[in-house]
């Protein structure tokens, strides 16, 4: 077997961390490791200035172009695994309709060698739907990397400040390109021919956004300027612009915005973090982080990041609004609480 791996990786802060944990693995394999992108591995391998070996992937299905970056790969000898960076476990509904359509076509699983699954919820899920030999129960290196026993590469120094951690999930209503065109592009390469009730659920979860995101905005000022002495960052998803959140929190002087970076490390040095059905909520509980599930907007529509509800504390505003408690007194006495000592226990609570 040739000793030559290609690890592809999309979005560097997302994946290339983790995909640098695999690749330190696999030199004491004595295995040579290049990490680059699709247009670079695209180019090389135009140019016949790649040596035949394995091409580790982040997704499987994707639209024309990737699909044949595959077939190319595969008439120039090379093996193709994949690891998928989006796992749709979080999402409620059917995983077949959420996940496996619109990223796995029955075509692309032909070309693949491998796929590693993330649990065994994808790894049985994938293996009755395709009745495959090419998945495998190995866990993600972006989750192992989430793990107590990297906590050394992720914590600062100890007299550094802990902050409230706010983590947006605007990847529709805030992103660098509008809905439409973001809908326009999933057409492109096929996502809703693939799934076409995929298409439903995204113009809902967008719906969802342009009403949760004021709220989440509000619910940030608001804090900021209740309590001032606290240090409060805000990252925004991978996809979102960074104008918006520096427009809006323009006068929140005890807010940093940061776009760059791991968010592990943020995570890990965080009080708490305050959410809405992203994938941070995850990290956070595998962290030993408490988490806030923050849900402005009453909707049985919404399907996407359902799952954090089950390990983090649900605040759902709309339940609370007639009450003499703000939202952010309760919000806040919630840090506090769940932060004092080392241990805590996650619990489901809706006020």
């Amino acid at each position: 077997m040739s000793k030559y791996l290609y690890i592809y990786y999309e979005i560097y802060k997302r994946e290339f961390l983790s995909n640098l944990l695999l690749a330190l693995i696999a030199s004491k394999k004595n295995f040579k490791i290049y990490l680059g992108t699709n247009d670079v591995f695209k180019l090389l391998l135009k140019n016949k200035l790649i040596t035949p070996g394995i091409f580790h992937t982040k997704s499987l299905t994707h639209g024309l172009n990737k699909k044949n970056l595959h077939k190319d790969l595969k008439k120039n000898n090379f093996l193709l695994t994949a690891i998928d960076q989006e796992h749709g476990v979080i999402n409620s509904g059917s995983y077949d309709e959420l996940f496996i359509k619109p990223r796995i076509h029955e075509d692309d699983i032909k070309l693949c060698n491998a796929y590693f699954c993330w649990g065994s919820y994808d790894y049985k899920n994938l293996k009755k739907k395709f009745k495959d030999k090419i998945f495998h129960l190995t866990g993600s290196p972006r989750v192992d990397l989430w793990k107590s026993r990297f906590n050394n590469f992720w914590k600062k120094d100890k007299n550094t400040k802990k902050y409230i951690l706010f983590v947006s999930n605007l990847s529709f209503t805030n992103n660098h390109y509008s809905f439409e065109d973001i809908i326009k592009r999933k057409e492109l390469n096929n996502y809703y021919k693939r799934a076409p009730n995929y298409k439903k659920e995204e113009i809902a979860f967008y719906k969802y956004q342009k009403k949760s995101m004021k709220k989440f905005i509000s619910l940030i000022k608001n804090f900021s300027n209740k309590f001032s002495k606290e240090k409060i960052i805000l990252r925004p998803h991978p996809t979102e612009k960074k104008d918006l959140w520096e427009k809006v929190l323009k006068n929140c002087k005890n807010v940093s915005i940061k776009p760059y970076g791991e968010l592990s490390s943020y995570i890990k040095n965080a009080k708490c973090v305050v959410q809405d059905g992203c994938t941070s909520a995850m990290e956070s509980y595998i962290s030993n982080v408490p988490i806030i599930n923050f849900v402005p907007i009453k909707t049985n529509q919404n399907v996407f990041g359902q799952f954090i509800k089950k390990i983090s504390i649900v605040f759902l505003l709309f339940l609370i609004s007639s009450k003499k408690l703000s939202c952010i007194e309760i919000l806040f006495s919630l840090t506090i609480i769940f932060t004092r000592g080392k241990g805590f226990s996650i619990t489901n609570v809706a006020f």
